[in-house]
C-alpha cells in the first residue's frame, strides 16, 4: 500500500463498512469500494450493490485513486459479513 494508503487505513474503524456492484452470483468477490457511489459505478444494467462490513485486521490493501478513481478495498469474500444486497 501506499504511505497515503497506509495513512487512511490507520484510521479505518475495527469493522470497516464496504460497498461492492456485482454480478448476481459474485457477490463474495476479493474487491470491494468504501463508498456505495462507487460501488455503483461497478454495477451494470440488472446487477446489484452488496453492502457488508469486515473486520479491519481481514483487509489485505487499501488502493486510493486507482485505474477507475475509487478507492479499492481487497479482502477475501468469504470474510466479509454481507449486510444487504439490493438491484443496483
Amino acid at each position: 500500500m501506499s504511505e497515503k494508503a497506509n495513512r487512511i487505513f490507520e484510521r479505518l474503524p475495527d469493522v470497516v463498512t464496504i460497498y461492492r456492484g456485482s454480478a448476481p452470483g459474485r457477490e463474495r468477490n476479493w474487491s470491494w469500494t468504501l463508498t456505495e457511489a462507487d460501488a455503483l459505478q461497478f454495477a451494470g444494467p440488472g446487477e446489484l450493490v452488496v453492502h457488508a462490513t469486515v473486520p479491519k485486521q481481514e483487509i489485505i490493501a487499501l488502493f486510493l485513486d486507482g485505474n477507475w478513481d475509487e478507492d479499492e478495498v481487497v479482502v477475501p469474500g468469504e470474510l466479509v459479513n454481507i449486510v444487504s444486497i439490493a438491484p443496483a
